[in-house]
This record gives structure tokens, sequence and C-alpha cells, in this order.
């Protein structure tokens, strides 16, 4: 059914645009490898936690995980519009600096909001994912959102490392995502809050290291 939405929504866009067809000499083949890598190293980072937790936790821990993996689906795609409208500017700037670190200054906003919130009302967030079945959830339900609004800015910061073709981004999204998958596999996998506290400082850390890099590579205008 998702599949048929996709397929069904795309013909529609693809009709009202104009109905564009491929120009000679437009496709830019290393330069879609490296962004489908990074892009292909994004999805496996904001997807990695909740397969380790299937794969270490027991399995009422690994359930209570998978609802708080919503909760960071929603975090990391609820500001996706802030993403959507800067990254056409991105790409046609040479030094971006200006519109790229206000656009992760709202998204660093709106995701300590969701994360303040969360703690504050985990129950009413958990109860909205799955109900009252869940509540054991209510405690680090925050957590899973930090990781998720984390998420969001790394999300921004590879955008314009790609947007200004800068390939290195690619490797730095693999390393990272080893880095989580071996931290959780020996050390942090042996309750639900260690793994997506696991998570967390991975997401924290690539945010942190992200925001360094683009600080020495962009001038603020």
């Amino acid at each position: 059914g998702v599949a048929a939405g996709v397929l069904a929504s795309s013909a529609v866009a693809w009709l009202l645009v104009g109905r564009p067809r491929p120009a000679r000499g437009g496709w830019r083949v290393a330069e879609l490898l490296v962004a489908g890598q990074a892009l292909a190293g994004l999805y496996l980072l904001t997807n990695l936690d909740p397969v380790l937790a299937r794969h270490y936790l027991p399995a009422t821990a690994s359930g209570l995980y998978g609802a708080g993996a919503v909760l960071a689906k929603a975090a990391f795609f609820l500001p996706q519009a802030v993403v959507l409208v800067l990254l056409p500017q991105l790409a046609a700037s040479p030094r971006p600096g200006r519109t790229l670190w206000t656009g992760l200054a709202v998204l660093a906003g709106v995701g300590l909001l969701m994360t303040g919130v969360t703690r504050l009302a985990g129950g009413l967030a958990v109860a909205a994912v799955g109900g009252p079945a869940y509540r054991e959830l209510a405690g680090p339900a925050w957590m899973f959102v930090a990781v998720g609004s984390a998420l969001g800015v790394v999300q921004l910061l590879l955008y314009a490392q790609l947007a200004a073709d800068r390939g290195r981004a690619t490797i730095a999204v693999w390393v990272i995502v080893a880095a989580e998958a071996v931290l959780v596999a020996t050390v942090a996998h042996h309750s639900l809050t260690e793994v997506v506290g696991a998570a967390l400082a991975v997401a924290l850390t690539a945010t942190v290291l992200g925001l360094a890099w683009t600080a020495r590579t962009t001038l603020v205008r």
C-alpha cells in the first residue's frame, strides 16, 4: 500500500511540474554516488538503534523501544520543512553562512522545545503513541525525542556539506554509524536506557563535531 501510494504521488507530481524529461549530460554520476552513499548512511543512522535494541533487549523492552522509536521519528520529521526550504538556498550560494546557521538555530530550538515538553509530559506523549500499555516508557521518552532532534540537525549539516560538494561528509556518516554499532554491541545493550543513551550520545557527538566542522568551512555573512 505504501509503495502504491508513493508511485501514484510521484506520477501526479511529475504531471504537476510539467512532465520534465532528463536532459542529455545532466546526470552527474560521481556526485550522485557520493550523495547516495551519504543519504544511505543517514538513513541507517536514523534506524540503527531500534534494530540493535531488537537484537539485544528482551522482548518486552524491545517492544517499548519500538514505541520510543516512533517518538524519535516524529521529532526527526516534524521540522523537515526547514530542511526542504533551506536546501535550494544552500546549493545556490557558495557561502550560505547566515542561511545555514539560521536553519540550524531553528532546528535546535524546535528540538529543545520538543525535548523539554516531553520531559515534562512524557506520559501524554507515550499515551499518544502506544497507549497505557507503554507507560513504562514515560521516563526515558524525552531521550528518544532528543535523539530524533539531534539527528535532524545532523541531517541539515550533511545536506550543507553535500551542497558544497564536500564528499568527505560521506565518510563521516559511516564512521558515526560504525561507532554507534560498536558502542551498543560492546557495552551499552543491557537495558533500554543504555541503548537509547548510546544513540543519544552518538547523535550529540555527531552534532557537535558537525557544527565545529561547519564553523571552519563557512563564514557567517
